[in-house]
């Protein structure tokens, strides 16, 4: 499969490729045009993907640290494991359930490579730098069937991790929380 896109950290160079970018999700395009949301480190590391010979964000993330809790008793948390958590994940609606590519009958959308990327990169993080359990996020409505394609799952009612005070405000609390595994086979 041959596929001319790059995934690559997102700098303040790139600030004005945001203008254009346009998800459906209110909070996802504000928080990928606001230099003060995307490239504040202490919320996480934004990565945006591109066609290689474009000045065009196809999509992007945004990752993070944290972990999951077991709920005890109704109310004792207990940490059961580090994660890293997808904080955003946006494609623009040019590109949404749109094909990049087929390959042996399977379509791959944009999405679909995004999402490699970024699983990808978390699989680095945790080989190289950081030692963690699980990946998790909140997903929207929209994005139930992309996660569940790759192998998320919706967090069981004894599990926890906390929502960002960001994310409360605009209402990302109607999310499903959702996890899997970190898997260190590509």
């Amino acid at each position: 499969m041959n596929v001319n896109f790059i995934c690559r950290p997102y700098t303040s160079a790139d600030q004005e490729l945001t203008k254009n970018f346009s998800s459906g999700n209110r909070y996802l395009d504000a928080f990928i045009a606001d230099p003060q949301s995307a490239l504040d480190t202490s919320y996480g590391k934004t990565y945006i993907f591109l066609f290689e010979d474009s000045h065009e964000i196809i999509g992007y993330y945004n990752i993070t640290a944290g972990s999951v809790d077991v709920i005890l008793d109704g109310k004792t948390r207990v940490r059961s494991g580090g994660s890293i958590h997808i904080n955003c994940f946006a494609v623009d609606k040019k590109y949404q359930k749109i094909a990049a590519a087929e390959q042996d009958g399977i379509r791959w959308n944009f999405s679909d490579f995004l999402m490699f990327d970024c699983l990808s990169t978390i699989r680095e993080i945790n080989r190289e730098s950081l030692g963690f359990l699980f990946i998790t996020l909140n997903s929207t409505a929209e994005g139930l069937h992309l996660y569940a394609r790759h192998e998320f799952e919706e967090l069981d009612t004894d599990l926890v991790y906390s929502i960002d005070e960001k994310e409360q405000a605009e209402g990302l609390e109607n999310c499903t929380q959702m996890y899997r595994f970190v898997d260190l086979e590509e």
